[in-house]
């Protein structure tokens, strides 16, 4: 009991923390916001008030020059703003103004021997005349510095005056920087008033972001710790098995509540998923491995099926019922899918204990971990022996088991269905009967391992000669037929039979023998010689006898060479 109060008390603290910090954190993070968005705007305020201050000094000494007949005149109004601007200028307690020439007017002053030329004063003048922008940044920690730069043909600079001072006395062309204002201006007093403001929302933040943290750890605590210690125990117990535990004392209508009733969802899926289990258990083969392949777990069935019990079986690799059935790339093809982390689906043949075989359908599953590894494989098989039994049956009642060729059962379903789309196609058919010439030597003298080396050879060829819709039928000891699929050319079938001709007087490597042989071959047609499928069978056999006759290894159409 006391364990499990502890985990769940760890974990209150946990969450407590958890929220605590994250409000505390939100609270940081909102004051900083508004102390960022204040510095934003306390920047902006400071070059607002310079800008102004800087209009208005350029509209004073604009028009002190713009109202100055020659620069030799003592006109009262000129006076007047001049006395102005140098007024403007000493109002040193927050910031000072001046002016700065630009490099053709210095350089006119130069040659008319004047020494009273204002350059600029630093980096920042000097960079907005060179760039002809306006240039406005901290100079040091309490002086804003602003220059703008006076352009001649924009803005002040497209007076007539100016253009014919500037432009035809000085030598300035349209676009060029005629000079700048500049202002530094004393940020000290503002700056320690926005600091205050900084300082007092700080200590509000954390005021309140200790008091919230507080509240919620002990909101937190009285209502997570016990409902946490309830569910914990009944987790705890249905984990062991016991679907018979009760969820007692949570029912709310908020989150907890939702989670006990999700808790209660729970152990219904548990006492369904014991139900499948059992019910699985009955039908299929069940076991699990580890990463490496050894058996954790079987159920009843897997011990029934091969003969193990599940003493014998823990510990041990699944190797223990492999079979000599599948080659290692099966198995290494097998274990490339399962660790590559996907589902391997496929047929098995396993050795039972006491040596027989089985065959099983098998579904492997690959458990992940967070890094997509796995770390477990689940096998669900059922046993396919008796299928697998009848579908040999079927095989060897419709397949020649030397050639693996149709046998004459499967060869005459082929035939009917090739005459049927010869009907509908209304095309031609060419059957091919053909016997191997000399082969009854070989089997005679070489012996019989020999001579089915010599068929299976044979068949392998034949079936490399002709199309994927044709169809090689092995109907006797040395016989083969073949139906060439609709439609078929004469071209084709001479072609065919051409080809099967060359290929089999090649010599034949069996069993170290080097074996020579050949074939007479007898065709018919449909429906030109017959629409009839015995009479087809009858008439290539008839013309297989006429090549005999002739000297063998040769091919003859019936209707060319009646008989």
């Amino acid at each position: 009991m006391s364990k499990f109060m502890f985990r769940a008390m760890r974990l209150s603290t946990k969450v407590s923390t958890s929220v605590s910090l994250f409000l505390v954190v939100a609270m940081l993070l909102s004051t900083a916001a508004f102390i960022a968005q204040g510095y934003i705007n306390f920047k902006n305020d400071i070059r607002k008030e310079a800008e102004n201050s800087l209009i208005i000094f350029e509209a004073v000494h604009i028009q002190s020059m713009l109202n100055r007949g020659t620069t030799l005149d003592n006109d009262p109004a000129i006076a007047t703003l001049d006395g102005a601007l140098k007024q403007l200028k000493k109002n040193q307690n927050r910031f000072v103004l001046w002016t700065t020439m630009g490099p053709k007017i210095i350089a006119y002053q130069q040659k008319m021997g004047n020494k009273d030329k204002e350059r600029p004063k630093d980096d920042i003048d000097r960079e907005a005349i060179r760039t002809g922008m306006a240039v406005g940044r901290m100079f040091d920690a309490d002086t804003f510095r602003l220059t703008v730069p006076v352009t001649l043909g924009q803005g002040e600079g497209a007076n007539e005056k100016c253009f014919e001072c500037h432009g035809k006395l000085m030598g300035i062309e349209k676009g060029e920087v005629i000079g700048a204002y500049s202002i530094a201006l004393s940020v000290k007093e503002l700056w320690s008033d926005f600091m205050d403001i900084v300082q007092a929302a700080i200590i509000i933040a954390i005021s309140v972001s200790i008091l919230i943290s507080g509240l919620s750890i002990i909101l937190l605590n009285r209502m997570v710790s016990g409902p946490i210690t309830i569910m914990t125990r009944v987790m705890r117990r249905l984990a062991d098995g016991d679907t018979q535990v009760g969820i007692t004392n949570l029912a709310r209508d908020d989150e907890i509540g939702d989670m006990a009733k999700t808790l209660e969802v729970f152990k219904d899926n548990a006492v369904e998923l014991n139900f499948q289990k059992f019910a699985l258990d009955e039908h299929a083969i069940v076991s699990s491995t580890d990463v490496k392949g050894d058996i954790t777990y079987v159920n009843d069935k897997f011990c029934e099926t091969s003969g193990y019990s599940r003493e014998e079986l823990l510990g041990q690799n699944h190797r223990i019922l492999k079979s000599d059935e599948h080659s290692d790339e099966f198995y290494e093809g097998l274990w490339h899918t399962l660790t590559d982390g996907k589902t391997w689906h496929g047929n098995l043949k396993n050795r039972n204990k006491d040596g027989s075989e089985f065959w099983v359908k098998a579904t492997i599953v690959p458990f992940l971990n967070d890094l997509g590894e796995p770390f477990q494989y689940v096998s669900i098989r059922t046993d396919i022996t008796e299928q697998k039994q009848a579908v040999q049956l079927k095989v060897m009642a419709h397949y020649d088991t030397l050639t693996g060729l149709p046998n004459r059962n499967l060869f005459g379903d082929r035939l009917m269905l090739a005459i049927a789309q010869s009907k509908r196609l209304k095309a031609n058919i060419a059957f091919f009967f053909l016997d191997l010439d000399k082969f009854k030597p070989i089997n005679d003298t070489l012996g019989h391992d020999v001579g089915d080396a010599v068929l299976q050879e044979v068949a392998k060829r034949l079936t490399e000669i002709v199309r994927e819709t044709d169809t090689v039928a092995r109907i006797g000891g040395d016989e083969f037929a073949i139906i060439l699929a609709p439609p078929v050319p004469e071209e084709i079938s001479q072609r065919t039979a051409e080809k099967i001709l060359k290929s089999l007087s090649e010599p034949i490597g069996a069993k170290g023998h080097d074996c020579t042989i050949g074939a007479s071959i007898g065709i018919s047609i449909y429906p030109s010689d017959t629409d009839d499928a015995e009479m087809l069978i009858k008439f290539a056999d008839a013309a297989m006898y006429k090549v005999k006759e002739r000297g063998r290894n040769g091919f003859c159409y019936h209707g060319k060479d009646p008989t």
